[in-house]
């Protein structure tokens, strides 16, 4: 860890091992919650090489992202993120952001699933080349409000309706 700013009351260091919010992960391993917990916490495992799914399809490439390769986030919002991606082989885009209901994913345009790796990150798997991944917030309660409320506008309307008709 490297020094990089300090007053008599702040000290802060750079972490040079932190991951980075987007990369590329060649293998893939799909193992079950009780199983995955113990192999992160190994001094031997390594984020960048390999992901621990809790579901999808396992991988058995050489692990970390290649030099000729790239995840770039383009947008960051609460609700939207987007990340271009270049893989030189099939792989898992890993968004080191936590996994939650309500996520979707988009290809290319084409809605795609999110696999929960390393316990708590999201990760769409790609074939090689050049995409664009985007992830969009959409969670079941926001849909199920809106169903609500156009129930209701549309029963209070009908109501004033009649109101009106027996007059």
């Amino acid at each position: 860890q490297q020094l990089v700013y300090r007053t008599n009351d702040v000290v802060i260091f750079e972490n040079a091992d932190a991951l980075p919010r987007a990369f590329i992960v060649h293998r893939a391993e799909v193992v079950d919650d009780k199983t995955a917990l113990p192999r992160l916490r190994r001094d031997d495992f390594d984020p960048r090489a390999l992901l621990i799914l809790a579901e999808g399809d396992a991988l058995t490439g050489d692990g970390a992202q290649r030099a000729d390769e790239r995840a770039e986030i383009s947008e960051y919002k609460a609700t939207r993120v987007v990340i271009d991606a270049r893989l030189s082989a099939p792989g898992y885009l890993a968004l080191t952001d936590s996994w939650y209901p309500g996520w979707a994913a988009r290809v290319d345009g084409i809605e795609t699933p999110i696999r929960r790796a390393d316990y708590i990150f999201r990760a769409v798997r790609l074939d090689a080349g050049t995409h664009r991944v985007e992830f969009e917030y959409r969670p079941m309660s926001l849909i199920v409000g809106a169903l609500i409320s156009a129930a209701g506008l549309i029963a209070l309307l009908g109501a004033m309706w009649l109101g009106r008709r027996t007059k």
